[in-house]
């Protein structure tokens, strides 16, 4: 193993600029935090029309930078996407999926970001093959790396093509008083009566309440057991080592 480069004149060693380049994408922790308000504000399919967007945009940008700090720029915004996703698919998953089918839907969501995880790592190695070492660049005016971003444009056009056929949430038209439309969105999911849903939905926004940390509290100055649950799966996910390699799977 090489030792770092030292600092030079012109500022911190490349594996210092590198990690925090890679690492300024989990800016994501950004979006997740405001996209639950966002969604509740807007509605959970613009959000997500416009993490799609995000995508898109994050996809040209990081693909064509100008220098190092647009190119950063470009990562947090795509990191800000993947908090939106992260948050407001799955509640829209669960809000829309009637309730025998919602668990299994949920479980496709996270199965589908490993499918997509893995994609990505097959399309970059076929983009790394026919780069070749060669002079002569047989992908055109673009290196290699710079295809590996664009292609994001890929999945971000047809994510946000597809959520734009998608109805609103019905929770979320009830809580906009807008219980016509919640009523016709049921409607093509459902075969009997709509009403009860409804009720229950207006119900279950009767008894919604903001969110505080003492929520999080158990009896005395402990966390609730499923807190240290999350907290386990989020430390031991780091212990693993899977981020290492699909962040630099390039470099290895």
């Amino acid at each position: 193993m090489h030792a770092p480069a030292a600092p030079g004149p012109d500022g911190p060693p490349e594996c210092v600029r590198s990690g925090c380049v890679v690492a300024l994408a989990l800016v994501a922790a950004l979006g997740a935090f405001v996209g639950g308000r966002i969604a509740a504000r807007f509605g959970r399919r613009r959000v997500m029309l416009v993490a799609a967007l995000l995508f898109l945009v994050a996809g040209v940008g990081t693909a064509l930078p100008i220098g190092i700090w647009d190119f950063t720029a470009w990562r947090v915004v795509g990191g800000f996407a993947i908090g939106l996703a992260a948050v407001v698919s799955p509640m829209y998953i669960a809000e829309i999926a009637p309730a025998h089918l919602r668990g299994r839907l949920s479980s496709l969501f996270l199965f589908a970001i490993v499918i997509g995880i893995f994609a990505t790592q097959l399309v970059n190695q076929v983009i790394f093959n026919l780069a070749g070492d060669s002079a002569s660049n047989p992908l055109g005016p673009l290196e290699a790396w710079q295809w590996m971003f664009l292609l994001m444009v890929v999945p971000a056009t047809a994510w946000g093509l597809l959520t734009a056929r998608l109805p609103e949430s019905p929770r979320y038209l009830v809580d906009a008083e807008r219980d016509g439309e919640a009523r016709s969105v049921l409607q093509s999911i459902y075969v009997d009566d709509v009403a009860p849903k409804l009720a229950a939905i207006r119900a279950s926004l009767a008894d919604d309440r903001a969110s505080r940390l003492s929520d999080l509290r158990a009896k005395g100055s402990g966390l609730l057991p499923v807190v240290w649950i999350g907290i386990g799966i989020a430390v031991f996910q780091q212990f693993v080592g899977s981020n290492a390699v699909f962040y630099y799977s390039n470099l290895i």
